[in-house]
């Protein structure tokens, strides 16, 4: 017989036979092409119908299910435990319209949704027979409200991430110590606590900033070749410099080679700390959340925050660092890894210190 929900459509479940075969398959088609899961339930917890969206958004089959008590279906699925309990208690309360949010996790990630209950009534008698529940898919309004809230976050990370270079580059006229290696430590730390906190917070997979195994050969590969053009390059501008202000060659142009012991130790850690927080993810979230398809707007962005975070260095550490950033943002934008683009980092600022190109 048909069962009415109040303020609502007519909707078949118990007893279909009863029905003219034309309306049985009028209900049976609107049920299947609405966009929200309908699942209803008879005041005996059986369950009566569910529409192919529900199928789809619970994971469930209308064959193995309808005809079965409801609790037994759901509740041996720990995921479905909060949809269970709403129904339940929308069973044994009918008449009180209850709503709740609830996820599920399956292959592709966590999906949210939207449960609302209402009566079925029985349009001859007017007895509540059961539920119907109504289930709206919110995964695309909640990942929007998510994006929304850790733009404003990456924003104002941002700001104080640069705020924090600016006043160490004004402080770097006054205090000479600031120079010193080891100083720049703690400002780095501070941002890469920061980052991670953020990727905790909003959930946001450590693949998403480029420590992922994906495309890791190749990223690795065109690191090293990366590397050798580089090492090539600085050497060779380094050289440019020097007889540009009068010396003669032959010379040695790592006139600061200390550093070739240092890096393994310092500047490694160093040089990663560096490409999580400006490639992976600055310039990660700058691409995500403007969706930026190409990748250059990012590349840019991050690019200039690079530049600044290296004020407390001098102005040519700044254009340098820019310059030097959009190539490692170009790297990286390559496979979005952050293997490739570190080696390359590494070598890059290593030779550019034992040059004398950056000064400490």
């Amino acid at each position: 017989m048909p069962f009415g929900v109040p303020g609502g459509v007519v909707v078949s479940v118990a007893e279909t036979s009863m029905l003219p075969p034309v309306a049985d398959r009028m209900d049976a088609a609107v049920l299947a092409t609405m966009r929200d899961g309908v699942i209803t339930v008879d005041r005996g917890g059986t369950i009566r119908t569910i529409n192919p969206q529900a199928e789809r958004s619970l994971g469930l089959r209308a064959s193995e299910c309808v005809g079965q008590k409801f609790g037994v279906v759901v509740f041996q699925r720990r995921d479905l435990d909060r949809f269970g309990d709403v129904v339940i208690a929308a069973i044994a309360d009918p008449l009180t319209s209850h709503t709740e949010e609830f996820k599920v996790k399956d292959a592709g990630g966590t999906r949210h949704f939207g449960l609302k209950t209402s009566a079925l009534v029985d349009p001859d008698t007017g007895a509540v027979a059961g539920v119907v529940a109504l289930i709206n898919e919110t995964t695309e309004q909640v990942q929007a409200l998510r994006d929304r809230i850790e733009f404003g976050y990456l924003s104002i990370c941002t700001m104080i991430f640069m705020s924090l270079g600016s006043l160490a580059g004004v402080a770097s006229f006054s205090l000479a110590v600031l120079r010193a290696p080891g100083v720049t430590w703690p400002l780095l730390l501070l941002m890469t606590a920061t980052t991670l906190l953020l990727l905790r917070t909003f959930q946001i997979p450590l693949a998403a900033v480029g420590l992922t195994r994906r495309n890791l050969r190749i990223s690795i590969i065109e690191g090293i070749w990366f590397s050798a053009l580089a090492f090539v390059a600085i050497v060779a501008i380094a050289v440019a410099v020097r007889v540009g202000n009068g010396e003669v060659l032959p010379f040695n142009p790592f006139i600061d080679s200390e550093h070739f012991r240092l890096a393994l130790l310092l500047y490694l850690p160093h040089a990663f700390m560096q490409e999580l927080v400006s490639r992976g993810f600055l310039q990660g979230s700058f691409k995500r959340l403007m969706a930026d398809r190409t990748g250059v707007p990012s590349i840019v962005a991050a690019s200039v925050a690079f530049g600044v975070l290296h004020s407390q260095l001098g102005l040519a550490a700044i254009v340098l660092t820019f310059v030097s950033g959009l190539v490692f943002g170009w790297i990286y934008n390559r496979h979005e890894n952050l293997a490739g683009v570190t080696i390359c980092h590494i070598v890059a600022g290593t030779v550019a210190f034992s040059t004398g190109l950056l000064h400490h």
